[in-house]
C-alpha cells in the first residue's frame, strides 16, 4: 500500500548491498559500520533512525523525491500540492498521511508517504540495472526509454529548484542588509529604498515568494476567505503578499488588522 515501509537495497554511504539496517521511519539503509556515529559493538542490522529524520525533515511540495510503488524500480517524481494533482487522482481513495506525486517520464500520479520515498540529489541516476532487475524483474525497452528520460527530467528540475533557492538565499542576504528605517508612527509613511535597490529588493522578494506555500484560491476565482478552502489557512500560515493579489483575506497579521481587533 501507499503508506507500507520499504527501505532501498544499498547502502546510502557506500552504495553498496547485503547486511542493511533500515531507517525505522524512512527509506533509507545502512551498513551500521558506514554510520558516522555508529557503536563498534553495534549488531550488523541494528534497527535506527537516520539523521534526516532525527532533525525532523519534512518533504515540501515541489521537492524532487524517489519514489518505490509496488514491484517497480524507484522513480524519479515531484511533490504536488492535492488540489493541483488531476480531478480523477484527487477522487482516488486515499490514506491519511499521504499527498500525490508526478512521474517524470510517464506522467503518471499517485498517493505517497514519507515511507516511500526519500530526497533526490544532482547527479542521481537510480537503480543500477542488476538491482532493478532484482526488484523489478524484467523491464521492457519502453519502460527502461521513460525511465532514462525521467531521470533526465527530474535532475533538470531539481538544478532549476536548486537555483531558484541560492538566487532567493543570496537576495534576501542583500535585502537584510540593507538599514530598514523604523517608525513609531504607523501613519507615517516610510521612506522608500534607493531607486539602485528597487530592482534587487522587488528580484528578491518575488523568488522568496516562489517558494512558499502558495494557495490556488486566485485560479479559482477565491479570496482565501475562511470558507474558500485556501490551502494556506488550513496550514495556519498566511499568505504572502507577493503571492497572493491585493484582495487575499488572509493577511490580517502583516496588514495590522490585529489593530483592529480583527484576528
Amino acid at each position: 500500500t501507499a503508506t507500507r515501509h520499504v527501505n532501498t537495497s544499498w547502502c546510502f554511504a557506500c552504495l553498496r548491498s547485503g547486511g542493511l539496517s533500515g531507517c525505522q521511519r524512512c527509506p533509507a539503509s545502512y551498513h551500521i559500520a558506514c554510520l558516522p556515529d555508529s557503536p563498534s559493538a553495534a549488531p550488523a542490522a541494528a534497527p535506527f533512525t537516520c539523521t534526516p529524520c532525527r532533525l525532523s525533515w519534512q518533504p515540501r511540495c515541489g521537492d524532487i523525491v524517489w519514489v518505490k510503488v509496488g514491484p517497480f524500480r524507484w522513480w524519479p517524481c515531484e511533490i504536488l500540492l492535492a488540489q493541483h494533482a488531476p480531478e480523477n487522482i484527487q477522487r482516488l481513495g486515499r490514506q491519511l498521511g499521504t499527498f500525490p506525486v508526478r512521474f517524470f517520464g510517464t506522467d503518471e500520479y499517485y498517493w505517497v508517504s514519507l515511507a516511500r520515498l526519500f530526497p533526490f540529489k544532482d547527479g542521481d541516476l537510480g537503480e543500477s540495472a542488476a538491482a532493478a532487475a532484482g526488484s523489478a524483474g524484467t523491464e521492457t525497452a519502453e519502460l527502461m526509454d521513460k525511465f532514462n528520460e525521467g531521470v533526465a527530467l527530474a535532475q533538470e528540475a531539481w538544478r532549476l529548484r536548486d537555483r531558484d533557492r541560492q538566487d532567493a538565499r543570496r537576495l534576501l542576504g542583500e535585502l537584510s542588509a540593507v538599514p530598514q528605517p523604523v517608525s513609531a508612527d504607523f501613519d507615517q509613511p516610510q521612506p522608500a529604498a534607493p531607486a539602485s535597490q528597487e530592482p534587487q529588493l522587488q528580484q528578491a522578494e518575488a523568488s522568496a515568494s516562489s517558494l512558499m506555500a502558495k494557495c490556488d484560491c486566485q485560479r479559482r476565482g477565491r479570496h482565501c476567505g475562511e470558507l474558500d478552502g485556501c490551502a494556506n489557512r488550513l496550514a495556519g500560515i498566511e499568505c504572502h503578499p507577493a503571492a497572493c493579489g491585493p484582495g487575499c483575506l488572509n493577511q490580517r497579521l502583516s496588514r495590522f488588522g490585529w489593530l483592529n481587533g480583527a484576528v
